[in-house]
C-alpha cells in the first residue's frame, strides 16, 4: 500500500502541475493510485485516443477520465501515463468544445466509448503501459448468488 500512496502522488502530482487551472478541468481527485480528472465537457472520445497511444484509461459520468493503474505500478511507468495523458488531455480541451451529450449518448451512460475501444482492439491495437480499467458491468450481489444456488440445490 505504500507504494500505492507513493505512485499515485507522482501521478496525482503531475496531472495537478499540468492541468489544474486549466480551462476545461474542473477537478483533479484521487486517493492512493485511484485518480479522476474531472472535465466540463463528454470526453469519451479520448479512451480511444489514450488507446491509439498506448495508454488504457476509462471515462465515467460521460466526463470524468479515471485511471486504475495497479498497484505495482513503479515509477517509471507512472511518469510514462504522464507523458501520454498530459498531452492527450491538453489537445482534446484545445480542440473540443462543451456540448451537450447527444440522445443516444444519454442512455448508454458511461458504456458510450466501448465500441470505440472494441474496435480498436479488434484492429490489433494494444497498449503496453499497466494501467487497467476495471469493468463497469454490474455485479450480482452475494446474497442473490447464494438464493440462487439454495433454489439450485433445492430442485
Amino acid at each position: 500500500m505504500n507504494n500505492a500512496e507513493r505512485i499515485g502522488g507522482i501521478l496525482l502530482a503531475g496531472l495537478c502541475e499540468a492541468l489544474a487551472g486549466r480551462p476545461g478541468v474542473t477537478e483533479i481527485r484521487g486517493h492512493g493510485l485511484m485518480i479522476g480528472v474531472e472535465l466540463d465537457r463528454p470526453c469519451g472520445d479520448l479512451v480511444g485516443q489514450a488507446l491509439e497511444a498506448g495508454l488504457l484509461i476509462n471515462v465515467t459520468m460521460d466526463n470524468v477520465i479515471r485511471l486504475l493503474p495497479p498497484l505495482i505500478m513503479n515509477e517509471g511507468e507512472a511518469r510514462q501515463v504522464l507523458s501520454i495523458l498530459v498531452p492527450l488531455v491538453h489537445a482534446f480541451l484545445a480542440q473540443a468544445r462543451p456540448r451537450r451529450p447527444r440522445e443516444h449518448e444519454k442512455s448508454a451512460g458511461p458504456a458510450a466509448a466501448l465500441p470505440a475501444v472494441q474496435g480498436l482492439l479488434a484492429r490489433g491495437v494494444r497498449a503496453p503501459v499497466r494501467a487497467y480499467a476495471l469493468d463497469q458491468g454490474q455485479i450480482p450481489s452475494a446474497t442473490s448468488a447464494i438464493g440462487r444456488s439454495k433454489t439450485a440445490r433445492s430442485r
